[in-house]
């Protein structure tokens, strides 16, 4: 989506937000979809053949419970083993093994952390309980008391604390409570952070390194068993050159750099009289006579 953001950026007028990728709600895209297509239609034309629910935020799936899409992880994994590709198979494993062990090793130093959610997600919540300081809750008066309307005019959103949604999207997005829902949550004396999902809090964090790699000695430390050794299969050597594969790319006829030059090789010669193709070239006087 920043990749996006950047490219269409480059084609808009100078001074101009783009906020088309950030809208979290299909109404809204709509507006920003009409000022965007006056400001620009080439920038709007090029985003327009993309699908929506692939770089804007009122289309994504509420199943993953993220609001951006990235490529972070694998980009960092092709990185690390770009200068092990060149190997062999089992020092390419062997390597892989030991970045992970890395990995696991170094998100482990965690568990001397004492809060409840994670370091990032703690404080995108204090971000978002400032910005609720202007939003008024007003109590729908339900039987759950879970459904209010958080106001700050012009602008009116319905939070289910019930259900752990918001009209605007964003708590279902990011399973983090957002402005809406931290102003309702302090109309109830509650806190923020107890309604944030399991998967943001420091015990899922450890526990998705609680593993560790086995090790691997080197072969001089292998157990030594009385049976047969496993030897590689015999390989026998083809007879004459290798093979190799034919570049069917050759195979297209070749354009002549030189179209005033002649070739060396014609192809059928026909006679200009008798349209037949001639297998003995004879003199125009000796094939008009023949022919005639």
């Amino acid at each position: 989506m920043a990749q996006l953001h950047e490219t269409v950026e480059k084609h808009r007028p100078q001074g101009c937000s783009l906020g088309v990728c950030k809208e979290h709600h299909p109404p809204r895209l709509c507006n920003s979809h009409d000022n965007n297509q006056k400001l620009n239609p080439h920038a709007w034309e090029y985003l327009s053949h993309i699908l929506l629910k692939q770089w804007s935020r009122s289309h994504f799936s509420e199943w993953p419970n993220v609001d951006n899409i990235t490529n972070n992880n694998s980009e960092i994994f092709n990185s690390k083993c770009k200068k092990f590709r060149g190997k062999p198979i089992i020092t390419l494993l062997e390597e892989i093994r030991c970045y992970v062990m890395r990995i696991l090793a170094r998100n482990k130093e965690l568990r001397g952390y004492n809060g409840q959610l994670c370091s990032v997600q703690q404080s995108r919540l204090e971000k978002n309980k400032k910005e609720s300081s202007s939003w008024r809750p007003f109590w729908t008066a339900d039987d759950a008391r879970n459904i209010f309307e958080v106001q700050c005019l012009p602008m009116k959103v319905s939070v289910d604390l019930g259900n752990y949604t918001c009209s605007s999207r964003l708590w279902q997005l990011t399973v983090i409570p957002y402005k809406h829902a931290c102003a309702a949550l302090t109309h109830q004396n509650r806190r923020a952070k107890d309604v944030s999902h399991t998967w943001l809090t420091i015990s899922a964090y450890n526990a998705t390194y609680q593993f560790l790699v086995q090790l691997v000695p080197s072969q001089e430390y292998w157990q030594q068993l009385d049976t047969i050794p496993i030897f590689l299969p015999h390989y026998k050597r083809p007879i004459g050159w290798p093979t190799k594969k034919r570049d069917t790319t050759r195979d297209a006829p070749k354009v002549n750099p030189d179209p005033y030059r002649t070739k060396r090789k014609y192809g059928q010669i026909k006679c200009k009289y008798c349209l037949k193709v001639c297998e003995i070239l004879f003199t125009i006087t000796i094939v008009r006579d023949i022919c005639l």
